[in-house]
């Protein structure tokens, strides 16, 4: 994210670069930062105005990771008794399922 950090950077400041990246985006980065990007990738210049907002989102995961939460680590490490919790008493912790009335 470091050189699209300073592509915008420098596009800010400077009006003739700011001007050569709308023009021609991919011979504007390789001319101020000698970086010449592969052929199949494209570069779109988009820029806000006062009516238009440009929102970028990144591509999605290929393989998106779901992050345990703390029951499910206890699960998986083994915990006794599983994720849940019995209790014949009130009991604080949302894992827990009660005998009778709280």
């Amino acid at each position: 994210m470091g050189l699209t950090r300073d592509i915008v950077t420098k596009a800010v400041k400077e009006a003739d670069f700011r001007e050569a990246l709308q023009a021609d985006p991919r011979a504007a980065i390789q001319k101020a930062f000698g970086v010449e990007l592969p052929g199949d990738v494209d570069v779109v210049v988009h820029q806000d105005s006062a009516n238009v907002i440009n929102l970028v989102l990144p591509m999605p995961l290929k393989n998106p990771r779901r992050t345990l939460g703390p029951i499910e680590l206890e699960d998986v490490a083994g915990r006794p008794g599983g994720g849940i919790m019995f209790a014949t008493a009130p009991c604080t912790d949302t894992r827990c399922f009660t005998s009778g009335p709280l």
